[in-house]
């Protein structure tokens, strides 16, 4: 009988900026929302989650992730200039 190991926070954040960068968004998504359950409180993720709901073109998802990227720490200032970029759309 194969145990199944299950992914750690790195793992899946290391995961899913690799379908990040290679366009896969859905399965970057995935991988985000799964980090989040690990931790929930990691400007990171929301930010990484943000970019690939952008990429993915879901845009009021990019931007309520960019928003919780900010609740979290409002220091990131790349999230405001997403949040910028995708105020008109």
């Amino acid at each position: 009988m194969t145990k199944k190991i299950k992914p750690d926070l790195q793992d899946l954040k290391e995961l899913g900026q690799f379908y990040l960068l290679n366009g896969k968004f859905s399965e970057a998504i995935e991988k985000f929302k799964l980090a989040l359950k690990l931790k929930p409180d990691d400007a990171d993720i929301y930010f990484q989650l943000g970019l690939a709901y952008e990429g993915a073109c879901y845009i009021n998802e990019a931007k309520e992730m960019f928003r919780k990227t900010l609740e979290l720490d409002n220091t990131m200032k790349e999230a405001v200039e997403h949040l910028d970029r995708l105020a008109g759309k």
